[in-house]
C-alpha cells in the first residue's frame, strides 16, 4: 500500500494537497497520513488536519497502480 502525505503549505486557493510518498511535488513540510489502498481514504484523513484537502492530480488518483 502506498504512503500518503499532506502538504502543510496551502495552495493559493487555500486547499492543501495530498500526495503519494515519492511524488516530485511533495515538499518536506508535510504530515504523514498513513498507508491506504485508495487515495480517497487518505483525503478523508487529511480533512481532519485542514478544512480543504485535494488529491494531487499527478500522483494521488484512485486509478489502479502499476
Amino acid at each position: 500500500m502506498p504512503s500518503y502525505y499532506l502538504n502543510r503549505t496551502p495552495r493559493p486557493d487555500g486547499a492543501h494537497t495530498v500526495h503519494v510518498q515519492h511524488c516530485p511535488q511533495l515538499t518536506l513540510y508535510r504530515i504523514h497520513l498513513g498507508e491506504f489502498t485508495q487515495a480517497g481514504e487518505a483525503r478523508r484523513v487529511a480533512l481532519r488536519h485542514c478544512a480543504q484537502a485535494e488529491l494531487c492530480p499527478r500522483c494521488a488518483t484512485d486509478s489502479p497502480r502499476r
